[in-house]
């Protein structure tokens, strides 16, 4: 079995196809971008609400809460009368 190689054969290969792919990468590319930006710009105010406002508020609440409770709770008050005890005589 043998090839018969007759010469040059044409292959028929454009650059149509591969044209057409790289500009729809790129477009593809620079459209998802452009989204992410958009997105990014968007959300970047309730990023900054939720993350700074609303998560520190909730802490200093939360704070408060327990400095309120340990306040009042019964060994601080036996903490100061022994403090004022000690201090009076």
């Amino acid at each position: 079995m043998g090839f018969d190689l007759t010469g040059y054969e044409s292959d028929n290969m454009d650059m149509k196809p591969l044209a057409f792919y790289t500009a729809a990468g790129i477009l593809a590319l620079v459209i998802l971008i452009v989204a992410i930006y958009i997105y990014m710009f968007f959300m970047t105010e309730k990023y900054t609400q939720e993350l700074f406002l609303e998560r520190d508020t909730a802490r200093t609440i939360h704070y408060k809460k327990k400095e309120a409770e340990y306040l009042k709770s019964h060994q601080l008050k036996a903490g100061i009368e022994e403090a004022l005890k000690y201090y009076n005589e």
